[in-house]
């Protein structure tokens, strides 16, 4: 009966190990996939929608949410509470954006462009989500 009793252990504990590793869903993988983000101005919206898990894309819309010009394709991860971009900029500006914050149905972008003297100006963008 002892062997039984451990046997039996052992078989739950390896079950509950095995799902542990192997029974995770997608849902208890933080992503932004499917998500749109816009700011609006007197002429056109800047866009920022999350294709993927990993793929994010910024471009200029007109008006109505279609897409206009200027698209740049990049990768994000998450991190913590921030956003992490690779190779992500807003073309119209010509700044590389670097990082987001997400608070509530805004975020927070951060993003820098090199002035004509060679100096580095900081600027930031939020934008309010749509989707």
């Amino acid at each position: 009966i002892k062997m039984k009793a451990t046997v039996f252990k052992f078989t739950v504990l390896l079950l509950l190990s095995t799902c542990l590793f192997s029974c995770s869903s997608d849902k208890d993988d933080p992503t932004l996939a499917g998500s749109k983000w816009t700011k609006s101005y007197s002429t056109h919206l800047d866009v920022l929608e999350f294709s993927s898990k990993k793929d994010v894309q910024y471009y200029v819309a007109d008006r109505n949410g279609n897409f206009e010009s200027d698209m740049s394709n990049g990768t994000y991860k998450i991190d913590g509470s921030k956003i992490i971009f690779t190779n992500l900029e807003d073309k119209l500006i010509d700044a590389k954006i670097t990082e987001g914050i997400i608070s509530g149905n805004t975020i927070t972008l951060k993003m820098y462009w090199m002035s004509v003297d060679g100096n580095k100006v900081d600027h930031t963008e939020t934008l309010s989500r749509i989707k």
